[in-house]
């Protein structure tokens, strides 16, 4: 992301604090602290934070014009990208886990909020959104220079957003520890359920980074990362799912490179990159010569996700003894016969895959505790 990009941006600074845009500079350096800003490196921080500096003290480039002429130099120097821009990749790209631009950097959406606050940051605050938009919906949208058109013409709404909050908490203070209660309340809340699980030590010390790592994992359990609304809650409520199964289900793209499946789903892999693909009763992760395996203890799910239809076979690679029944979306695919040996086997569905979220059941016969080490994806002409 280039330096002379962003300050093509940064010209709608003026829009928020034209009078005293002194007072926009410590917003200015949480906002480059906050944002994908700060990866630029130290030399290039601190000449884009100066270029910036001096846009916020020329208010006659603020407004709709600068507005226009920041989106227009992104769109032009991210012009060779937007060929490959899929309309599919938007949703991940603004909120997935965690490389989303609104999941990784929650200062955007106080700078989207500055534009309901104050119509002198509307015109900047709306094209940045835009540019977000376009660049989010690139393969490679860190790399984009929409991106840092994008995040140059946001810092008009969120100087303004925190300008509006600074007043409003002048005029009446009592909301700051209204805020402060409720917050503390919340962790007062999540802090027992963390103790009623058994996260956290009965009578020992626990490292506060843990604990509240176990807190922001129930929070996400009951209603999905707030950084991700409202992506994860649509996406629960059209796949029956809770919201936090978007978390890893957003990217798990089969025949894709990581944060996709690739051609196949180790399930005793690390914990977040499989546990998110799966549900119902598997077991313990246990050894399985040559391999590493999962119990299969009764019927159970792997979830998956296709780009587009596509002819697929699946294969697995599991040991018994006994037999598994599989079915892909509710369609019987047929039935694997475990031996005691690890063994491969592919199955062939007779019809196209569907785009979208799909759903593997494995389901044991009778008294059979089956082990499955891999589920494999084999594309087919």
């Amino acid at each position: 992301m280039s330096v002379a990009l962003v300050a093509l941006g940064l010209v709608a600074l003026g829009a928020a604090q034209r009078e005293r845009w002194r007072a926009a500079l410590l917003p200015l350096l949480l906002w480059f602290a906050g944002t994908p800003l700060s990866e630029l490196g130290p030399g290039r921080f601190a000449v884009a934070f100066a270029l910036a500096a001096v846009a916020t003290a020329v208010p006659r480039l603020a407004g709709t014009p600068a507005a226009v002429a920041g989106l227009s130099a992104g769109v032009a120097l991210g012009a060779p990208m937007l060929r490959e821009m899929e309309l599919a990749r938007l949703a991940v790209g603004l909120f997935a886990v965690p490389d989303g631009a609104l999941f990784r950097s929650p200062l955007l959406w106080v700078a989207l909020a500055g534009a309901f606050v104050a119509p002198r940051a509307r015109a900047a605050t709306g094209a940045g959104a835009l540019a977000l938009a376009l660049a989010a919906a690139l393969p490679d949208a860190a790399r984009s220079p929409l991106l840092g058109a994008a995040l140059g013409l946001l810092f008009a709404g969120f100087a303004a957003a925190t300008a509006a909050l600074a007043a409003a908490l002048r005029r009446r203070p009592a909301r700051a520890l209204g805020a402060v209660l409720g917050a503390l309340t919340l962790w007062n809340v999540l802090s027992m359920e963390s103790y009623r699980r058994w996260l956290v030590p009965r009578d020992d010390t626990v490292a506060f980074a843990d604990f509240a790592f176990h807190n922001a994992a129930i929070l996400r359990s009951w209603v999905g990362a707030p950084s991700a609304w409202p992506a994860n809650v649509l996406f629960g409520a059209r796949h029956g799912l809770v919201a936090a199964r978007w978390d890893r289900l957003a990217t798990a793209h089969a025949l894709e490179p990581w944060p996709g499946l690739g051609h196949e789903i180790a399930l005793a892999g690390p914990g977040f990159e499989v546990d998110g693909l799966l549900d119902g009763d598997w077991g313990a992760r246990v050894p399985c010569p040559p391999e590493s395996c999962r119990n299969l203890n009764g019927e159970a799910l792997v979830y998956f996700q296709l780009r587009q239809p596509t002819r697929l076979a699946l294969g697995f690679e599991a040991r018994g003894p006994g037999a598994v029944d599989v079915a892909l979306d509710g369609f019987a695919l047929g039935r694997l016969e475990t031996g005691e040996a690890l063994a491969r086997h592919v199955l062939r569905p007779p019809f196209p895959l569907r785009a979208g979220l799909r759903r593997l059941t494995l389901r044991p016969q009778g008294d059979a505790k089956p082990r499955v080490s891999k589920v494999f994806f084999l594309e087919e002409r």
